[in-house]
């Protein structure tokens, strides 16, 4: 069974994305139904998670905290709405 990218709730909304730390600049893009987040920082001491909550805090303009793959390229993410 697949599991979907995005996923609603009330008041939250749950997003399946894959992050590419070290990038030139920070973009978020759809590619063939997946969400793909490249990052500046590096995937250290926490700096490319930092990065990408507050990317997409601002991206969205909603409140947004990670839920799993703290230490993998492969994220699942919360959105409030």
């Amino acid at each position: 069974m697949a599991i979907p990218e995005t996923a609603a709730t009330l008041n939250m909304t749950t997003m399946n994305i894959y992050v590419k730390p070290r990038s030139s600049r920070q973009h978020i893009e759809k590619k063939d139904g997946k969400y793909i987040v490249w990052l500046k920082n590096a995937p250290t001491n926490g700096k490319a998670n930092r990065e990408l909550i507050s990317f997409l805090s601002k991206h969205f303009k909603k409140p947004v905290s990670l839920v799993r793959g703290k230490a993998s390229r492969h994220k699942t993410i919360l959105i409030e709405d």
